[in-house]
């Protein structure tokens, strides 16, 4: 990759790492870690999505993946994170649709 193409995406990850959401994501990481019931709940949540996919998105497993996921949704601190961390996604978003938008204007022709 080009030096100062790579100069300048450095400059868009350090501008994103730089917002009160990224930091505040970050930040709210380390203390969920830190709650070990918690962190025993995302884990039981992820081992019921493969279970859940595996049984071909059988019905019961999906309320119980449901019922997982209401229990995360009582942390206020993981409402938090996530909260966070869609604000962040969007501006990713955002920046790829900017960018993508840009590059098929000068690429595309107009016949």
């Amino acid at each position: 990759m080009n030096k100062d193409i790579e100069k300048n995406l450095d400059e868009i990850i350090d501008f994103i790492k730089s917002q009160e959401e990224y930091k505040r994501c970050i930040s709210l990481k380390k203390k969920m870690k830190e709650n070990n019931e918690l962190t025993s709940l995302i884990e039981d949540i992820k081992s019921k999505q493969k279970e859940y996919i595996r049984s071909n998105r059988d019905l019961n497993k999906e309320k119980e993946l449901e019922e997982l996921n209401k229990k995360l949704e009582e942390f206020p601190i993981y409402l938090e994170y996530n909260n966070n961390l869609k604000i962040i996604n969007e501006e990713i978003e955002l920046l790829k649709e900017r960018l993508n938008n840009y590059f098929t204007s000068i690429i595309n022709i107009d016949l």
